[in-house]
């Protein structure tokens, strides 16, 4: 005779959703964690700048942040304020410079902060009997535009007495981009505010990953931009003007600096050169035809002298004369720290000529 089997007791809805909350967050756990290792363990094998998301600028210098290439011989220290530098204290009786500008005025591929053109700047005025602060307000990856945010959010409230522009290169890139006409048209820095691209889920580094995956970051580089677009090249200038109208409010003098570059005037010619990665900045990483780069920046600093003149300026033109050779650059746009000297040297010899920096008494 069979024996009857006793029914299963059903688990209570608290215990099921114990147990489905339990189960969801193995499955999630597990993952989330192994890629949150992966992150580190890439990020100790290859070090990266220390950059992080910001929703007014794009990117900001993480304060504090240390990065170290021992294979390349470079090192970024950033202050507490977020500036690449020493730390920055309250204004004292000696003039403040500001340098504001994308990689080029950070130091890409600089050796240290102190050979940095700004830093590099501050040691020979300083040298020749002109003492000064000089602030590093570069930025890889930021416009003129990225440096008018940060003006308004953290650069004016450092009273700056002059600030020193080394913008081209990075609002050429952005020629073509709709956002950047946009914002070109703001003067509200709280409307410039967007939120991370990734929203919410961009805390998990399971996504982050995902993401990585299946975005092609030269995907938009395939075709590249045949013609310029003078609407860009007018956004470039009503910033310029906008931040020459700033500094004018906020009581400082502005500096413009046209921008020198290695590119020869054809691509098969800079290969021959051997300008230091060319085919990295120019091919993989370079939105515009080669013909409409080079015209690009000729119109950008033609735009710069236009404004300087206008405006009242002093104007830096680092660009008709400037060394080509290679052993200034590290890139077709970044200067070697011999190439970071040179820059120092024209610009405090500008600054010292227009009697912007009072000698020591």
């Amino acid at each position: 005779m069979r024996r009857m089997s006793k029914p299963r007791r059903k688990l209570s809805l608290k215990k099921r959703l114990t147990f489905s909350v339990v189960l969801l967050g193995v499955l999630f756990g597990v993952p989330e964690g192994f890629f949150r290792i992966r992150e580190v363990v890439r990020k100790n094998r290859k070090p990266r700048l220390p950059l992080e998301f910001d929703a007014y600028r794009g990117v900001i210098l993480t304060p504090g942040a240390s990065y170290e290439r021992t294979d390349q011989g470079r090192r970024v220290d950033v202050n507490s304020q977020g500036f690449r530098g020493p730390e920055i204290g309250p204004k004292g009786a000696t003039p403040r410079l500001l340098t504001v500008g994308g990689s080029t005025t950070f130091g890409l591929y600089t050796s240290t902060n102190a050979n940095t053109w700004p830093l590099r700047l501050q040691a020979q005025l300083t040298e020749a009997g002109h003492p000064c602060e000089v602030i590093n307000a570069g930025t890889p990856g930021w416009t003129l535009r990225s440096s008018l945010t940060n003006l308004e959010l953290r650069g004016w409230a450092l009273e700056p007495d002059v600030v020193v522009v080394y913008h081209n290169y990075n609002d050429l890139m952005s020629n073509g981009e709709a956002q950047y006409l946009r914002d070109a048209e703001v003067d509200d820095v709280e409307e410039l505010y967007r939120p991370p691209p990734g929203g919410f889920l961009d805390h998990f580094a399971v996504f982050r990953f995902a993401r990585s995956q299946l975005r092609d970051p030269y995907d938009k580089l395939r075709e590249k931009q045949v013609e310029l677009k003078p609407e860009g090249v007018a956004a470039f200038e009503k910033n310029l003007r906008r931040l020459a109208r700033r500094a004018r409010e906020q009581g400082a003098r502005l500096a413009l600096c046209t921008f020198p570059h290695a590119f020869r005037p054809t691509y098969e010619q800079s290969v021959a050169d051997e300008v230091p990665e060319i085919e990295e900045w120019y091919l993989q990483k370079g939105p515009l035809e080669y013909s409409v780069l080079l015209e690009g920046l000729k119109q950008h600093d033609a735009v710069i002298r236009r404004v300087a003149k206008d405006e009242g300026a002093l104007l830096i033109d680092l660009s008709p004369d400037f060394p080509t050779d290679v052993s200034y650059y590290m890139s077709p746009i970044h200067h070697s720290d011999a190439g970071e000297a040179l820059v120092a040297t024209r610009v405090r010899e500008a600054l010292i000529k227009a009697g912007w920096i009072p000698a020591a008494k």
